[in-house]
Formats: structure tokens, C-alpha cells, sequence
């Protein structure tokens, strides 16, 4: 419902400490149960099902109750039946069953909400190469893709339909010169069936429909765009330090709010109602600053 001339104001303003103003009380701290193949190292997705939580790991995918309590894994690493190699990403299914993507056997493994192995989905040779998140569109039977940039095509986002082709919905002319990044673990957001998503170096909101890409603006005063094609860390890095806006690096969606990432130690709050926004910066160490 948004036109794309609408602007969301606030961002130029003097970023505050971080949590300044922000009214938020804690509902509940669980601790999440250590068993035995699922005691978590590295989580990398959070998705929630009714009261259930299930968490990718570099280890594998698992769902836990509100509680913290362990319930049960979906699938595990081989090459077997309902197993996988790479565990690229993991969405939850329009019944609350699970899908695991695994981009290495070119894959899409499903599962029913109890973790029981259905069926799995054979793609093309090169529709799920540097997938790092999939999302199913409401109404209808296609999934959203998001991948690494990369030196071998200049996807960011596509569609893959409902027989297995990836089409294209938006490109990049940035590269990583002979290596894969992730631009943010989740630069796609979806709330109420509202899909969102991020592109580097634009300040812009990005909501997709069946129908169509509306975009929404974050009002500043000066927005870099990058000097150089070059799309890798250090790249980043060297336009961080010089104080260059390199795009939003995450975005997440709630009733009121959409918050963004904009650097490793800054984010952005936006208010939906008002389409006003506040920039809020960590308190970084001087270690970490000479880092």
C-alpha cells in the first residue's frame, strides 16, 4: 500500500546510543536445551511456527519449544534419503511443514511439521548456486530466492516458479572478484505476507508482490553510491572507514516496526505508522575502533 514517493524521514538526524527512547520489556529468557547433536554453535535463521522455534545451525535444523525445551531435528547431513550436504537455508511451509535447501545436490528437501521426511524437488543445473535464503510468495506457488554476489552472475533476488526456473527479479552490477559474500544473514523479511527486501548501496525499502516491486525511500541528506564494483569485505570496509553509507545490510519487519541494519555496529527503527524513523549507533570500543 505504499507509493514509491514515499520517503521515510528521521535518519539525518544525530544517531542516538543504542535502546535510547525504546520502550521494550523483556517477556521471557530461555535457555535453550543441550542435546546431544543439537547443542547449537553458530545459528544463522530463526523462524517461528505457533509456539514453536526452530533455529538453522551450522549443524543442522531444529526446533525448540518457547520453553527452550529441544523437540526434534529436521533431516541430518548424508547423502541418503530425506539427507542433505549443504544446508544453504530452510523456510516453513504454508502447513507448518519444514523445506531444507541443499544447493550442493541441487535439492529442496520437505518435511511435515512432526519432522517426518515427504518428498524433495530435483532443480536445474544452476537454479540454487549461492542461495542463501528462500521464502514462499502468498498466493501462489513460487519461492523468493536471495544469493551470495558472485563472479558468475549478477542475481541478488529471483523467483523460482512453480516448475523449478529461477527468473530473474532484480541484478547487481557488483562482483566479488573471485569470491562468494553474503550481503547480511537476512536481507529479506517477510510479515504478514509482505515480502521485504535490501539491495547494497540503495537506500530503499524493496516490498514484492505477485503483482509488482514497490520501493520506499529513506530520506538523506547524502547517499554514497559505490566507487568501485568491487563487492568484497575489505571493499566494504574501506567505505565504512570512510564514513561512505553502504546500503542496509539486514532488514526484519514486526506490527509497528521495520528494523534495519546499517553497519555492524548501527541500525535504523523505522515507525510504520509515521513513516519516521531513528538511527541508533552501538558504543563502540576503541579496541574494536583500531581493529
Amino acid at each position: 500500500e505504499n507509493n514509491v514517493n514515499d520517503v521515510i524521514s528521521g535518519y539525518t538526524q544525530e544517531p542516538l546510543p543504542n535502546g535510547q527512547g525504546v520502550n521494550i520489556q523483556l517477556e521471557q529468557l530461555a535457555q535453550l536445551e543441550c542435546v546431544h547433536g543439537a547443542t547449537l554453535m553458530s545459528p544463522q535463521q530463526v523462524e517461528i511456527q505457533d509456539t514453536i522455534v526452530i533455529i538453522r545451525d551450522e549443524k543442522g535444523v531444529f526446533a525448540f519449544n518457547k520453553n527452550g525445551r529441544f523437540i526434534r531435528q529436521y533431516g541430518k547431513r548424508g547423502r541418503g534419503k530425506g539427507e542433505y550436504v549443504n544446508l544453504s537455508a530452510f523456510y516453513i511451509e504454508k502447513d507448518g511443514g519444514v523445506a531444507i535447501v541443499d544447493a550442493f545436490r541441487k535439492r529442496i528437501l520437505h518435511y511435515d511439521k512432526f519432522g517426518t521426511f515427504l518428498t524433495e524437488e530435483k532443480t536445474g543445473e544452476h537454479v540454487l548456486d549461492y542461495v542463501c535464503s528462500m521464502l514462499p510468495v502468498t498466493g501462489s506457488d513460487e519461492r523468493l530466492c536471495t544469493y551470495m554476489i558472485n563472479p558468475e552472475d549478477d542475481e541478488m533476488y529471483s523467483l523460482i516458479d512453480a516448475n523449478l526456473n529461477r527468473l530473474s527479479v532484480c541484478k547487481t552490477g557488483l562482483t566479488t572478484k573471485g569470491s562468494a559474500e553474503m550481503f547480511g544473514w537476512h536481507p529479506v523479511s517477510k510479515y504478514e505476507d509482505k515480502i521485504r527486501y535490501v539491495m547494497p548501496y540503495e537506500n530503499k525499502i524493496f516490498t514484492y508482490s505477485t503483482e509488482d516491486v514497490t520501493e520506499i525511500s529513506i530520506g538523506m541528506q547524502e547517499k554514497a553510491s559505490p566507487e568501485t564494483s568491487d563487492f568484497t569485505l575489505m571493499g566494504m570496509l574501506n567505505q565504512l572507514l570512510q564514513g561512505k553509507f553502504i546500503g542496509f545490510t539486514d532488514i526484519f519487519e514486526t506490527n509497528n516496526y521495520i528494523l534495519l541494519g546499517v553497519s555492524n555496529f548501527s541500525y535504523v527503527l523505522v515507525d510504520k505508522s509515521s513513516l519516521t524513523c531513528k538511527h541508533y549507533s552501538y558504543a563502540v570500543p576503541e579496541l574494536v575502533e583500531s581493529l
